[in-house]
């Protein structure tokens, strides 16, 4: 004969005792992280809209960064622009003080020309250099992003676009028709110097440079010279 011996006060006791510790381990956790709802059986509807509600502040809080790193952008463009605008200004004053060809001599003449040569060279360099975390703010490579398809690609070597108006798309197409071909610049003189101050204004796919030429310039001294700024305009 089999005999089951129950003690109903015991089994009660340890019950207690489990309701107990799961109580405690529930109320430690709680504590460790400091949430009230640490998983889906402490409440399953709180459970959802709380992640509902830190995916939200998740998403303000990397917004909040973005807009702060546009601000750093932009404040970076900026200042580059004031000191852009300061040399143009510079350079608006030396072209009207060199107007008053009655009171100024060819050597002031040229000493202008030549701090505006270097009032354009610095606007480039900064226009050059001017990025942030790497990508160039101001030198109009973020202008426009083009895609040239013609038969002849080989013959053409480059299109600019100065302005564009996109309206409410991203893309648009323009026909264009070249009449003309490309040829090489060329400055005639006779007797093998100049006779008189020249100013030459020389542009390449690089950018443009003002050159400015006294009386008796050799052909030697204009070559040197245009290559002496063939980094910034792109012409030898």
């Amino acid at each position: 004969m089999t005999r089951i011996n129950t003690n109903v006060a015991a089994l009660r006791g340890l019950q207690s005792v489990n309701k107990a510790n799961n109580t405690l381990g529930t109320t430690l956790q709680r504590l460790s992280t400091g949430l009230q709802i640490n998983n889906g059986k402490d409440n399953p509807s709180g459970l959802i809209a709380s992640e509902t509600l830190r995916s939200q502040v998740t998403a303000i809080e990397q917004s909040i960064k973005n807009s702060n790193r546009a601000n750093n952008v932009i404040a970076t463009a900026d200042s580059a622009l004031g000191e852009i605008n300061g040399l143009l200004n510079q350079i608006r004053g030396l072209v009207q003080e060199g107007l008053n060809t009655g009171a100024l001599s060819d050597s002031e003449i040229g000493a202008n020309q030549l701090q505006i040569d270097a009032a354009l060279n610095a606007i480039n360099r900064i226009a050059g250099n001017t990025s942030f975390a790497g990508d160039k703010l101001i030198d109009g490579s973020k202008a426009f992003t083009k895609t040239v398809t013609t038969a002849d690609q080989a013959k053409l070597s480059d299109v600019q676009l100065n302005e564009a108006l996109f309206g409410s798309s991203a893309t648009i197409t323009v026909d264009a028709t070249i009449t003309t071909a490309a040829s090489k610049g060329t400055l005639y003189y006779t007797g093998g110097a100049l006779t008189q101050a020249t100013t030459v204004e020389v542009s390449g796919s690089k950018g443009s440079q003002v050159l400015f030429f006294g009386a008796s310039s050799t052909e030697s001294d204009i070559t040197n010279a245009i290559n002496n700024t063939s980094d910034v305009t792109g012409v030898t």
